[in-house]
């Protein structure tokens, strides 16, 4: 009788031992869980550059401009630093124009009506453009928050002007003016080519209608989207051109051979057009989600980001099964701050801001904030 008490207190103990350890298996101490990874400014990129409000990455290089800077980097750190203060002051809402070719930066605030061009391969070279000289009704270069120029692979400069001409703000063109440019190694050349008339109903107004909120340069082609009414145009290096969809702030990406624009419909909504490889026409749809008025578009990594103020989030689109989903991105440690441009070199993920550059590993750029 004692062994068999003394047994089945032995077995009691061990299974109060055993469940013990599981119930301590299954509710982790809250201190072991891990957190999202931490985003990090780049120790090199000091006060002066901080400001920073554009971006291009070729295979080998980063290029980034700030309000005083222009910055070239490579994996290493920072290779470059040329001061342009004086043809630099710019705003939180100028995007000025960068690529490995060639970068433009705000207006001088002294001369409105020069624009200074830089070689990006030596900015020791530049040349600048007299708006005046080519039409003296030119009041100012047509763009309010996105990317108002763009160059493609032929040497062409694009951007939109507003003019003052004799219908006022009736006039119911947009105007786009174009130029050659040649470049080598100390000589920058900049001329007039043509200027492209597109006529559309609206206001000519610095807020209202026929305002350029985004221009993007795809397969060699400029893709201009416009505010109120809500429109991107397809414009080649010959000066044609057609209206395409019904969306503002649009971005062209080509994912499994299909060719998706991101943008906004008309208020807020972000909305997609697709066009399949099969079909000579967009499809517009909309997300139903009406919050992201200033989101921009990206691809990272094959899949398709938006950045809202100091938000990233991933959309998810499956055109064929007509599905869509919109899931917020981790951003810790990010200050309340706007995210300017959003970009992948290497094996990291960066974000510029007026903080000045983040970095995160590629492989903990897609973790979602918690519900």
């Amino acid at each position: 009788m004692k062994t068999n008490t003394y047994n089945w207190a032995l077995a009691f103990f061990l299974t109060l031992i055993l469940f013990s350890s599981c119930r301590k298996e299954e509710i982790p101490d809250i201190e072991d869980i891990p957190e999202a990874p931490c985003w990090e400014l780049h120790p090199e990129i000091e006060l002066d550059h901080r400001l920073l409000v554009q971006s291009f990455t070729t295979e080998d290089y980063i290029y980034l401009l700030s309000n005083n800077y222009f910055l070239k980097m490579d994996e290493t750190g920072l290779l470059e630093e040329h001061f342009i203060s004086e043809q630099g002051n710019l705003s939180l809402y100028d995007y000025p124009m960068l690529n490995d070719k060639i970068f433009a930066v705000g207006m001088d605030l002294y001369n409105l009506d020069t624009l200074e061009i830089f070689s990006t391969q030596n900015p020791d070279v530049s040349a600048s453009i007299d708006l005046l000289s080519i039409d003296s009704t030119f009041v100012e270069i047509n763009y309010f928050l996105g990317n108002g120029m763009c160059v493609n692979e032929d040497n062409k400069l694009l951007f939109s002007v507003r003019k003052n001409t004799d219908l006022g703000t009736s006039d119911p063109n947009l105007y786009f003016w174009m130029f050659d440019f040649t470049l080598d190694e100390n000589n920058l050349i900049i001329n007039f080519d043509k200027e492209v008339k597109i006529e559309i109903s609206g206001s000519m107004s610095f807020y209202g209608s026929k305002v350029v909120s985004e221009m993007v340069v795809f397969e060699n082609d400029f893709y201009c989207s416009i505010y109120n009414p809500s429109t991107t145009f397809r414009i080649d290096s010959e000066g044609s051109y057609e209206e395409l969809f019904p969306l503002r702030d649009a971005t062209i990406f080509s994912h499994n051979d299909t060719l998706f624009a991101l943008g906004h419909f008309y208020d807020c909504d972000i909305s997609y057009a697709v066009k399949d490889p099969q079909s000579s026409q967009w499809e517009t749809l909309t997300f139903g989600v009406n919050d992201a008025c200033w989101g921009r578009f990206y691809q990272i990594g094959g899949r398709f980001i938006m950045k809202n103020g100091n938000q990233l989030w991933e959309l998810k689109i499956n055109h064929s099964a007509g599905t869509y989903s919109l899931k917020e991105l981790e951003n810790n440690c990010v200050q309340k701050t706007s995210i300017r441009t959003v970009f992948k070199f290497q094996d990291k993920v960066y974000l510029c801001t007026p903080e000045g550059l983040y970095l995160k590993n590629f492989e903990d750029f897609f973790k979602y904030k918690e519900e």
